[in-house]
C-alpha cells in the first residue's frame, strides 16, 4: 500500500469497508444471546460493538492500523457466520466476550464519579459602581470620542451595550434571569394541572357526599371520626391558588421592574446622545478653528510657535 494512500477517499476501500459492515450486522443477528446477557435495550449487543468500533476506525488512515482493522473485521465476520450456524465453540467465544463486557461496565458502575463542577460566568467586580450611577461621564473624564450606549432588548430584560463582545458577567446575568423565568413559568403549568385534579376532586367528594345523604349519613360526623384529613369541605385547590398568586405576583413585579428600568436607560441614551452631539459640534469647530489658524499663517508666511 503506497504510503500517500488515502483509504477513506478510496472508493473501492469504502465499497469493501461498507460490504464488511453490512456482513457483520445481517450475520449478528442470527446469534442467540442468552437471558443473562441480554441487553437493556432492544439493540442487539453484537451490533451495538460493530457499530462502535467501525465509528472508531472511521477517520484512520494509518495503512498498519487499517490493514489490522480490515483483518479483524473478516475474523469476526468467520466467527460470528460459524456461531450462527450452530458452532458452539464459536458462541462460546462470543459469549465469553460479552460476559467480560459486562462485568467490566459492571464494576465501572461500582465506581463513584466526581460531581460534574457547576459553570458559572464572573461575578460583578465588587465594589464596582452601576452603569447607570457613574453614566454619563463628564467630558473631561473620557480619554477618547465618547461612545454612546445601545439601547438592547433582551427576552426577560433590556440592557445597555456598551462594548463588544458582550461581557461574560451581562451573558450570566440575562442567562439566570432567563431561568428564572422560564422556572416560574413551569411552576405555573404545574400548579394549573394540580388545580385541575384538585376540582376533580372536589367534584368527587360532592358526588360521594350526596350519596351519604341519601343513605342517611353525615360528611361531619366522618370528619369528627377522621380528624385532621378535612374531608369534604372542598378546599382542595385553595393552596394551589394562593400558590398561583404567588408565583403571578413575582412574575407581575419583575415585569413592572423591567418597565421602569428601561425607561431610565432610555434617558440614559438620550442624554449620552445629546452630550456626544456638543462635544462632535465642539470637535469641528476645533478643527475649523486649526485650519483657519493655518491658513492665515501660510498667507503672511508666518512660523508658528511650537513652543520651542
Amino acid at each position: 500500500m503506497p504510503a500517500q494512500f488515502i483509504p477513506r477517499k478510496s472508493g473501492r476501500h469504502r465499497i469493501a469497508c461498507i460490504a464488511l459492515y453490512r456482513a457483520l450486522l445481517e450475520q449478528c443477528l442470527r446469534v442467540p444471546i442468552p437471558a443473562e446477557l441480554q441487553p437493556k435495550g432492544p439493540i442487539h449487543p453484537l451490533k451495538h460493538l460493530i457499530r462502535k468500533q467501525f465509528r472508531r476506525n472511521v477517520r484512520e488512515h494509518s495503512p498498519r492500523i487499517v490493514v489490522a482493522a480490515l483483518k479483524m473485521g473478516y475474523e469476526n465476520e468467520k466467527l460470528i457466520r460459524t456461531a450462527g450456524d450452530g458452532d458452539p465453540r464459536s458462541r462460546s467465544q462470543i459469549y465469553e466476550l460479552l460476559r467480560y463486557r459486562k462485568n467490566v461496565a459492571a464494576a465501572s458502575a461500582l465506581v463513584p464519579q466526581p460531581p460534574k463542577p457547576k459553570i458559572r460566568y464572573p461575578e460583578a467586580i465588587p465594589g464596582a459602581p452601576k452603569l447607570l450611577e457613574v453614566r454619563p461621564l463628564p467630558f473631561e473624564k473620557l480619554s477618547g470620542p465618547r461612545h454612546v450606549p445601545k439601547f438592547a432588548k433582551a427576552m426577560v430584560s433590556n440592557f445597555l451595550r456598551i462594548q463588544k463582545p458582550q461581557s461574560p458577567y451581562l451573558s450570566r446575568v440575562l442567562r439566570d434571569k432567563i431561568d428564572t423565568r422560564q422556572k416560574r413559568t413551569d411552576s405555573r403549568e404545574r400548579i394549573e394541572y394540580l388545580e385541575e385534579i384538585a376540582i376533580a376532586e372536589n367534584t368527587w367528594e360532592d358526588i360521594v357526599e350526596d350519596h351519604l345523604e341519601d343513605e342517611g349519613l353525615s360528611v361531619d360526623k366522618w370528619n369528627l371520626k377522621q380528624p385532621g384529613l378535612g374531608w369534604g369541605v372542598g378546599l382542595w385547590e385553595k393552596d394551589l391558588q394562593f400558590a398561583d398568586a404567588f408565583v403571578r405576583n413575582l412574575m407581575t413585579n419583575e415585569s413592572r421592574k423591567v418597565v421602569e428600568l428601561s425607561k431610565i436607560q432610555l434617558e440614559l441614551v438620550d442624554k449620552e446622545k445629546e452630550l456626544w452631539r456638543q462635544e462632535r459640534g465642539q470637535r469641528r469647530h476645533e478643527k475649523k478653528q486649526a485650519k483657519l489658524e493655518e491658513k492665515l499663517l501660510a498667507e503672511h508666511n508666518i512660523t508658528p510657535d511650537l513652543g520651542v
